[in-house]
């Protein structure tokens, strides 16, 4: 069903790599967040919850450790951190599991931060494996809160066939969420009086003249396809900030991409957001795919069918749109 060796990272602690394994391959297509004659909470608890807990107790490094009090990974869809905002009404029994594991996800994504921004450079080995199995844990809960259930029970105590997505989580632009997902608590009551978007965020709302929709929306397809490229290619698990793949499409045979800071599902789409909208692509991911291979500017120019001088500027004028993918790849600027 789930194919670990997308979801583990490199650098994971063995016991609880292991452990997510076994879990994985003990899953059946009746399993769910909110089953309970298959509940993934219980494959949870008999193979990782051990492992995990004395990761987290073992760690020596500095790290915001009260973001996790409280926390049990078999217990996420069902509980929530104790600074979670009011539980919007309304939710199905589906809605709910996936809403408490979104703020328990963005705990232990504060958390792997943390520990990564208190650590010395270079990050100690053991910095390496409390983070890398931090991020394990965020892809884990990720693909089980995609498992949808055969069946789920309504708030009128109906059940529907299928779970019903009223709202995407994301907007289809960028990373940020949509409004109508960030209404919580008023979006069923007050939907159409306030007009929030389903699809976008208030940045990308076609509805507003100033919002950058139109700017945006030319690249839609290339940061999908992005966004699925580095899902697929388990990119998250790589600890440069840029890579250069084989792309046979390319003139230099290899395509340049931006590593996401994490596996959570923001910084996935942050990392798609600036490779796509700062300039990176065609000849400039050329230019400096062969740069770190050590091809000169003038061999570079014979590659590419450019003049040496065209790779130089092209190589300068890069770099500027490095540092700005940087920012926007680990959240440093908004746009």
């Amino acid at each position: 069903m789930l194919n670990p060796d997308l979801i583990l990272f490199d650098d994971t602690d063995k016991q609880v790599a292991a452990g997510v394994r076994r879990c994985i391959a003990r899953l059946t297509p009746q399993h769910s967040v909110t089953s309970r004659r298959y509940a993934i909470s219980t494959l949870i608890k008999e193979e990782i919850d051990d492992h995990l807990a004395r990761v987290l107790a073992s760690y020596r490094g500095s790290w915001s450790w009260p973001l996790l009090d409280g926390f049990q990974l078999s217990r996420a869809w069902l509980t929530t951190p104790q600074c979670a905002p009011a539980e919007p009404a309304g939710m199905t029994s589906l809605e709910r599991a996936v809403w408490c594991a979104e703020l328990w996800r963005a705990q232990v994504h504060k958390a792997a931060r943390s520990a990564r921004a208190r650590a010395p450079k270079p990050s100690p080995r053991a910095c390496e494996r409390f983070c890398s199995t931090l991020d394990t844990v965020i892809a884990l809960m990720d693909a089980l809160s995609a498992i949808r259930p055969r069946h789920t029970h309504g708030p009128n105590g109906r059940i529907a066939l299928k779970a019903k997505g009223q709202h995407a989580q994301y907007c289809e632009l960028c990373w940020r969420e949509t409004e109508h997902y960030t209404a919580g608590p008023l979006r069923d009551a007050q939907d159409q009086r306030l007009g929030s978007s389903r699809r976008f965020c208030s940045e990308h709302n076609p509805q507003i003249a100033a919002s950058n929709y139109r700017r945006d929306l030319k690249f839609k397809d290339a940061f999908a396809n992005e966004i699925q490229f580095i899902r697929e290619n388990g990119l998250a698990r790589k600890k440069e900030s840029v890579v250069f793949l084989p792309d046979a499409r390319e003139p230099s045979g290899m395509a340049l991409h931006l590593v996401p800071a994490s596996a959570h599902q923001e910084d996935v789409r942050r990392a798609a957001y600036a490779l796509v909208h700062t300039g990176l692509q065609g000849t400039a991911s050329d230019c400096l795919a062969l740069q770190a291979q050590g091809w000169s500017s003038q061999q570079t120019a014979e590659r590419l069918c450019l003049t040496a001088r065209a790779v130089r500027l092209a190589i300068a004028r890069a770099q500027p749109k490095l540092k700005q993918a940087e920012l926007l790849r680990v959240g440093g600027m908004p746009s």
